[in-house]
């Protein structure tokens, strides 16, 4: 009677019990850029060149996302990650020759700067087994085997927001547009090419008035006389950031009566003395969040520069920075999930991982085999810098060019 009254319950013979020891975690093995303990990212731009304003605000907002992850413990609560930033100045040749500097030390470069620089380095890099994510949103990055971009590429914003301007302000306006030979203008003059290929022979009353190409050493005041005589009404500015802001202060100087466009490489908010012109005149087509929407990602953003960067001035660039690092965030979780850091699994995992979640900050493009699929629709916003968000923005539509498909003739 004793023995029963201390047994247990008896199982029933086909019950196995029911362990509650939660599983140990996979210990991923050591492989190039990653020590058992510590995950090191490589990150390669210009930081003190002719772009390197808008090069480190792209850092700042890399370091802070890496910051927050850090800070909650690391990747998977257990591996801290770092970044080994290397500055090329604006230079390819010498983004070349920093890469082969960091090549053995990182497990993939979690941002290369420019497209110049980019194309100078992923040969290498594939040799290497090396993933990239880019800074620029080239159109052509969808089909790189080695590149795991993210967001709306320059082309399609080009298209949308034109495109939205034809829908919803009239398409008799006179279209006209500027460009530099920069990765970014070379882009905005491809996409200016496909809008006049769309809409060639569809009765649409469209066509370029002008289409500068500017040069190194290009007259503002003489591109803006050109502008006039042509009676253009609508501008892309779709040179890179330092030229359209030369072009921007001498349009504000005049206050030119002309409905400029940018897009996403293009350095938002600017300068204290061409913001009243842009309120009154500056439209931005682009894949940004307005800070004052507060999707999950633009508070992670906020706070994480309240603690670590209380001086930085928000800028579209910082938020580039931050929203470029989902994809290479989504990549080392799924590989320290599965035990293995090593270079041929994550190239496997940038094939076949699918969807992931950007927090609202912008757009992912799938990570899968094949022609990708590509983010199609842009948000338009007017510049307000008193009455707008954190970086002077008001969203005005989320907008989709009933042609945007024509940017398939890029692949």
């Amino acid at each position: 009677m004793v023995a029963a009254a201390c047994s247990g319950p008896t199982e029933d013979a086909g019950t196995a019990p029911t362990s509650t020891v939660p599983p140990r975690p996979v210990q991923p093995r050591r492989a190039p850029g990653f020590d058992t303990e510590i995950i090191r990212l490589g990150v390669i731009g210009d930081l003190t060149g002719a772009d390197g304003e808008a090069g480190r605000d792209i850092l700042t907002g890399v370091e802070a996302f890496w910051s927050r992850i850090d800070a909650m413990g690391g990747i998977d609560d257990r591996f801290p990650v770092e970044l080994i930033v290397r500055d090329n100045g604006g230079s390819p040749p010498l983004g070349a020759q920093v890469y082969a500097g960091i090549s053995d030390e990182v497990s993939m470069l979690a941002l290369v700067m420019g497209s110049s620089t980019i194309d100078a380095i992923r040969g290498p890099a594939g040799d290497d087994g090396l993933l990239i994510a880019p800074s620029t949103r080239q159109f052509a990055w969808l089909g790189a085997p080695n590149l795991v971009p993210v967001g709306t590429s320059y082309e399609v914003e080009v298209i949308d927001g034109l495109g939205w301007y034809m829908e919803n302000r009239g398409s008799d306006a006179v279209f006209c547009g500027v460009t530099d030979p920069s990765s970014y203008g070379r882009a905005s003059r491809a996409g200016l090419g496909l809008v006049e290929a769309a809409l060639d022979g569809s009765g649409a009353d469209f066509g370029y008035g002008l289409v500068v190409e500017l040069d190194a050493d290009f007259d503002p005041a003489a591109v803006v006389d050109q502008m006039m005589t042509a009676g253009c009404d609508v501008v892309w500015l779709g040179a890179g950031d330092l030229a359209t802001r030369r072009l921007v202060a001498q349009l504000a100087a005049g206050d030119v009566d002309v409905t400029g466009f940018v897009g996403s490489g293009v350095r938002i908010p600017l300068p204290e003395s061409s913001r009243a012109w842009a309120r009154d005149h500056l439209l931005v087509a682009a894949d940004l969040p307005p800070w004052s929407d507060q999707t999950k990602g633009t508070e992670k953003l906020t706070a994480e520069l309240q603690r670590v960067a209380p001086d930085a001035e928000p800028t579209s660039m910082i938020a580039l920075g931050w929203a470029s690092q989902y994809p290479v965030l989504a990549l080392l979780e799924a590989a320290v999930a599965d035990g293995d850091l090593g270079r041929d699994h994550l190239r496997e995992l940038s094939t076949s991982l699918g969807i992931y979640d950007t927090e609202g900050m912008v757009q992912p493009v799938l990570m899968e085999n094949g022609p990708r699929p590509w983010p199609r629709a842009v948000s338009i916003f007017s510049v307000d810098p008193a009455g707008g968000d954190a970086i002077g923005l008001n969203r005005l539509d989320t907008f989709e060019s009933p042609f945007v498909d024509v940017v398939e003739s890029l692949r």
